[in-house]
């Protein structure tokens, strides 16, 4: 079972004075920004996975390849202007962190990937002003 960690009403330092937070999606959720978040590994078929924005944790879970169409959906609402997201795992040896801009509604993903290429486990980071489909 997927234990999200929630965060609501969070304060993002260095953003601006708009209020900020995360939630897990649901009908009706709020949010600018909605971030999925997967595992793509059969070589490990459970991974944790902890996400930072802006030094603040927002997701910190352990997810299941299941068939690699297991995208989890959060929702967080961030001031326009350039945030720093930053992913680890522990038990799968990766870490990643990257600026990004927020201008208006934005959907990202953040992928676990792990053991087929030279670099070892890795993550990867997508961010669009469009909508996101999973083939």
């Amino acid at each position: 079972m997927i234990r999200a960690a929630l965060v609501l009403a969070l304060s993002f330092a260095g953003c601006g004075t708009e209020e900020q937070d995360i939630e897990r999606a649901q009908p009706g959720a709020r949010g600018n920004v909605v971030l999925y978040v997967s595992n793509q590994s059969f070589e490990r078929s459970t991974v944790d996975i902890r996400i930072e924005v802006d030094g603040r944790e927002v997701v910190s879970d352990d997810f299941a390849v299941e068939s690699q169409h297991n995208w989890v959906e959060y929702r967080l609402r961030l001031a326009p202007g350039k945030h720093v997201i930053r992913a680890e795992s522990v038990e799968g040896e990766a870490l990643f962190e990257r600026s990004f801009p927020i201008r208006g509604r934005t959907w990202a993903v953040v992928d676990y990937w792990c053991c087929d290429s030279p670099q070892g486990p890795t993550f990867t980071f997508h961010v669009s002003r469009e909508p996101i489909g999973f083939a």
